[in-house]
């Protein structure tokens, strides 16, 4: 059964098609995830069975190797994938990227040479793979107002396959000697292939026409000038894209940074203020506050996000700041306390996430046809964070612990404080199309200067003569 195909409407697509799309694109982002997830269990291994390290102690500098070359790869591709969703349309640009997927996990699955396998990561897996610059657009296409709702579904999923990826991955390594990768590269791309049948079963085309719409009669006969074409360099570089553009990248660097950090806290040793666990016990926590994260973003994020403005959302990540300076001191409570504070942390980031996207869509709603490009652009920066965040965030943590006592305790001081830096900065910055709030600050502030000195020098009479409008 296909769902016919109908042009994109400003309220999305409503019942059984609306069901049916969100289905597809929650398949879509469970391929994605499981094609980075999944290596996160067996790399090590893979690098020691197929030579490319001595030992599993050596293997680490290979493993990051190969877990940086997707997020690395999304930032000369991602404008292309947006320019590409524009033109060919959103559904040949999703079916090209499971195709991309597909290819690249049968490919990774028998390659014995680690330069290969780093061409596959970032060329066919990262290169091809346009699912970061088309996740936003689809998910406005398709929801219209209901655009919340189907991006917290989407992460949702998500984040259920990062719970369970690594065991699938772990659990079928091995499973062919000559090959340990084939047989989780194959769920993989199996993965892909249902994702492909979804989208050409259930997903109609939603890209608007590629020219905007022409003034009506009404205002050509009146003479009225044409509203003059604003460039997409344009259209990015004003408020409130560019400053939508620029909190995805700096949240982009800061949840990508603390996911790197927080394990590494949980391992380091009690001197240093970390919580000293072993692997066992590291994963029974990360998982643990990974579900309460993916019950939120099920159960209740999209209701927050579609019930809060962007600038109030930002206000959770204030509680979030707070979270993490208090988090090196919680060792001494049980271990929930701190499990409850990283799934804060990554609900937060998915939240603020999902709200800046919704606000680029609406921000975007004008320029329909070219929110292909745009969200590509805005991809690209916020890849640019989302790898810079992981390299700086490792090496100071590290830092902190080897030259300060307790030096788990100043660097999530400096970390939350970052993230309160980044709150404070979202809600001071223009975001919609009002005015920024310092902006208004200032005004009253001078309204009121101006107020006080008139009232010093002019009767009361003479201010409210001069407060009634001229005839």
């Amino acid at each position: 059964m296909c769902v016919k195909a109908r042009p994109a409407q400003p309220d999305g697509l409503v019942g059984r098609p609306y069901k049916l799309a969100v289905l597809a694109l929650c398949l879509v982002n469970v391929a994605h995830f499981y094609s980075i997830a999944s290596l996160f269990a067996y790399a090590g291994f893979l690098a020691v069975d197929n030579g490319w390290a001595e030992d599993e102690d050596s293997a680490g500098f290979v493993v990051g190797v190969l877990a940086t070359m997707v997020p690395l790869s999304r930032i000369p591709t991602s404008a292309l994938w947006g320019h590409a969703a524009d033109r060919f349309g959103r559904k040949p640009a999703l079916v090209a990227t499971m195709a991309s997927v597909l290819v690249g996990n049968l490919l990774f699955g028998v390659t014995r040479r680690l330069w290969l396998a780093i061409v596959v990561r970032f060329c066919v897996l990262g290169m091809g793979n346009g699912w970061p610059t088309l996740i936003g657009i689809v998910a406005r296409e398709v929801g219209g107002p209901r655009q919340a709702r189907v991006l917290s579904t989407i992460f949702g999923f998500g984040g259920i396959v990062q719970l369970i990826g690594p065991a699938v991955g772990g659990l079928t390594y091995r499973a062919v000697p000559a090959f340990p990768a084939l047989v989780p590269s194959i769920v993989g791309a199996v993965l892909a292939a249902l994702a492909i049948a979804a989208l050409l079963a259930f997903l109609p085309e939603t890209r608007p026409p590629r020219h905007p719409p022409k003034a009506d009669d009404n205002e050509a006969a009146a003479g009225a000038p044409p509203p003059k074409a604003s460039s997409k360099l344009q259209l990015v570089c004003a408020a409130p894209l560019r400053n939508l553009i620029l909190l995805r990248a700096g949240f982009g660097f800061m949840g990508f940074m603390m996911i790197e950090v927080i394990p590494l806290f949980g391992i380091a040793t009690a001197e240093s203020a970390g919580l000293a666990l072993d692997h066992r016990h590291l994963g029974m926590l990360l998982a643990a506050a990974a579900s309460l994260t993916v019950v939120y973003q099920l159960a209740f994020m999209g209701r927050v996000v579609e019930s809060l403005s962007l600038r109030a959302t930002l206000a959770i990540a204030v509680a979030d700041a707070v979270g993490l300076i208090a988090m090196p001191h919680t060792r001494g409570l049980p271990l929930a306390a701190t499990g409850v504070l990283i799934s804060l942390n990554s609900a937060t980031m998915t939240t603020v996430s999902a709200a800046v996207l919704t606000s680029m869509n609406r921000a975007t709603d004008a320029h329909a046809h070219r929110r292909g490009a745009i969200n590509g652009a805005a991809t690209t920066c916020e890849a640019i964070g989302k790898a810079s965040g992981p390299a700086l965030g490792a090496p100071a943590f590290a830092a902190f612990l080897a030259r300060a006592p307790h030096g788990a305790e100043p660097a999530f001081a400096v970390f939350g404080s970052f993230l309160l830096g980044l709150a404070i900065a979202g809600n001071l910055l223009q975001v919609d199309d009002g005015t920024p709030p310092w902006r208004r600050w200032v005004r009253r502030r001078l309204q009121r200067v101006r107020v006080k000195s008139t009232t010093a020098e002019e009767p009361v009479e003479l201010i409210a003569a001069a407060a009634e409008p001229s005839t």
